[in-house]
């Protein structure tokens, strides 16, 4: 009983930090979009050739398409990990409460053996 609950404590601590890296990976992916946006939009600003213009609004677009994604992804991230999550950590409370019960039933066992022992 006590090595289900490690180990479902151990997938809980694993499910953390997978989750904590991958959010930091797409954060900083998302970060590194907008800082791209920000280059490609000052471009735009001061751009005056049809053609520049033109390219640059590509670019933009693409960046914006690629911004939505990541965006998406991070979102699709945090739907699943509180999922699991909230498995684990039910499978969790649901195990603490079981060794409790095996527990006091133990204790219940050995207080009637010591009883009729006497």
């Amino acid at each position: 009983m006590n090595n289900i609950l490690t180990s479902l404590k151990e997938q809980k601590k694993n499910l953390d930090s997978q989750h904590s890296q991958t959010v930091s990976r797409i954060n900083n992916s998302i970060a590194s979009i907008q800082s791209q946006l920000l280059v490609v939009r000052a471009s735009l600003a001061n751009a005056t050739n049809t053609e520049v213009i033109s390219s640059l609004r590509n670019q933009e677009n693409s960046l914006i398409i690629t911004d939505t994604s990541e965006r998406q992804k991070l979102n699709s991230e945090n739907s699943s990990y509180t999922k699991k999550s909230n498995a684990l950590q039910s499978q969790i409370a649901n195990a603490e409460q079981d060794l409790a019960n095996v527990n006091k039933q133990d204790n219940i066992f050995t207080n009637n053996i010591e009883t009729m022992n006497g």
